[in-house]
């Protein structure tokens, strides 16, 4: 007795035309609107460089909206500013993805260690300096 799995059932069918024409129709159709969204074909000149940043500007307003109560800034003090403001403000060492809450990515960070499951050891990026440097610190590259 053979078994008859879904692939053999499907196998042994035949393909009827209206079913060749839809799925070549459908095919066509797809190509035609890839190619009506495809490039102008216009000017192959390389894409300008940018111009150096100017001048940063202090001050302002930073405006987030968030269901979360926010008592206060301090990070000792308050879970919810922790969680909702500051990502938005500061960079992180690893940040999580807004898209996907079980993604995690670097951002001050550029490589993390785990020799053991109480030690984590992050390597930052080239480059990376304190800022705003009100207090008078020394600036350096971050080791």
């Amino acid at each position: 007795m053979a078994t008859s799995s879904y692939w053999n059932r499907i196998s042994r069918q035949r393909i009827s035309r209206r079913r060749v024409l839809a799925v070549t129709g459908a095919g066509a159709a797809g190509l035609a609107i890839a190619a009506a969204c495809g490039d102008s074909g216009g000017s192959t000149a390389p894409n300008p460089t940018r111009e150096a940043a100017g001048e940063p500007k202090y001050g302002g307003r930073f405006q987030i909206g968030t269901s979360a109560s926010i008592d206060t800034l301090d990070p000792h003090l308050s879970i919810a500013a922790g969680t909702a403001l500051f990502p938005r403000i500061y960079n992180l060492l690893v940040a999580r993805s807004p898209l996907d809450p079980t993604f995690f990515y670097y951002d001050l960070a550029q490589e993390m260690e785990t020799p053991d499951d109480t030690t984590w050891i992050f390597s930052i990026r080239p480059g990376v300096r304190i800022a705003p440097n009100t207090l008078g610190v020394p600036e350096r590259d971050m080791d």
